[in-house]
């Protein structure tokens, strides 16, 4: 802190011994560089810089829960000045991001850190069913999380709780997801190169994969299984607690610097969409392998069904093999009751290899 911000020895150590030994509080960063900026040579100019930056990323991009303070190992990355504006910010903030949703997603965990701002306007973006109010004098020229106009509450749910959120989710249908909800700007903002670079984002001593080819449709390509998982080096410790959680991946800041090595094939980008939602036959039986279509316990819906969901392409995939076929009364009843259960109960249909494979039988004479 002497060489970076100037403070003396003392000081210092008084204000890190009060906040775990790496920490320093944002109001006494604040009291401190308060009319600092005035008459000032340039290297006192750059204790006061580097102040302000310490102060706006335990502010933004990596607060803590409590946030009043700011992890000091920070300043490593505010030595240089001229070198900050060159730096993967936007990367370290998702590292950090996806490291607190790790945590976050412990059974006792109460709270979450980190940059949500980022997450509450992705959030907005891909969920217009979750958006407030937009802003009418908002400027694309100015960051998206502007377009909305701050609120506490969700338009239309009286109760903006965890359950009726999860609930919407397992309600929404493709066509209440945007999928590409930069699509329309995508002329003044280009998808960047570095978007479709898998592996591993770091800030500090965290790592946390980053798999652009299981999120393509954000990207504006067909959905397929994704080739290849980045799997944790070691799971030293992944309890139901939330101190309990370490989950450690391999990573290097070289591989971030060689990027361009990294980046998904043409080929594993597959085709462009033609619907947003647009997938290969089989990623949705792969996807109820590996995941859960709902998260939220249907004993405990508070929200009325509305009625049944519009799911069109879903029950279509479901349908497509006995488009063309000819089935028994029995199979056609067996396929007529699925639906009603899906529509009814939220019950996954069965999967597209099962249905091609009971049509190809009834069809095949042989069989």
């Amino acid at each position: 802190m002497k060489d970076c911000l100037n403070v003396p020895a003392r000081e210092s150590s008084d204000e890190l011994s009060v906040n775990g030994g790496n920490a320093v509080r944002l109001v006494w960063l604040r009291d401190m560089l308060a009319y600092k900026s005035v008459g000032l040579s340039n290297k006192q100019l750059d204790f006061v810089v580097r102040g302000y930056l310490l102060f706006l990323l335990g502010c933004t991009l990596f607060s803590v829960k409590s946030g009043t303070t700011v992890n000091v190992t920070y300043l490593n990355l505010l030595n240089n000045i001229d070198e900050i504006q060159s730096y993967g910010w936007g990367a370290a903030a998702l590292a950090r991001l996806y490291r607190q949703l790790g945590i976050a997603s412990r059974a006792n965990a109460k709270q979450i850190c980190g940059y949500l701002t980022l997450l509450e306007a992705w959030a907005y973006e891909h969920f217009p069913f979750l958006r407030p109010s937009p802003d009418p004098t908002y400027d694309d020229k100015t960051p998206r999380a502007n377009r909305w106009i701050h609120t506490r509450n969700i338009p239309g749910l009286q109760k903006n709780s965890l359950d009726v959120i999860r609930e919407l989710l397992d309600m929404a249908t493709v066509d209440k997801v945007d999928f590409d909800p930069y699509h329309s700007v995508r002329d003044s903002r280009p998808l960047q190169e570095y978007a479709f670079f898998k592996g591993c984002l770091c800030i500090n001593c965290i790592f946390e994969p980053y798999m652009p080819d299981r999120v393509l449709r954000q990207l504006g390509h067909v959905q397929t299984i994704p080739k290849r998982t980045i799997h944790p080096r070691s799971i030293v410790r992944r309890s139901r607690n939330v101190t309990g959680y370490r989950v450690d991946y391999s990573g290097s800041v070289e591989q971030l610097e060689q990027w361009v090595d990294s980046v998904l094939s043409v080929a594993t980008r597959g085709n462009r969409v033609f619907r947003p939602w647009d997938m290969t036959p089989e990623y949705l039986e792969w996807f109820e392998s590996v995941s859960h279509r709902i998260v939220q316990n249907p004993q405990n819906r508070k929200l009325a069904q509305t009625g049944p969901p519009s799911d069109g392409p879903y029950i279509m995939s479901y349908l497509e093999p006995y488009m063309d076929q000819s089935i028994t009364l029995l199979d056609a009843h067996r396929v007529i009751s699925s639906i009603y259960h899906y529509c009814k109960n939220s019950t996954p249909l069965p999967n597209a290899a099962s249905s091609r494979r009971i049509a190809k039988q009834r069809h095949d004479p042989r069989a």
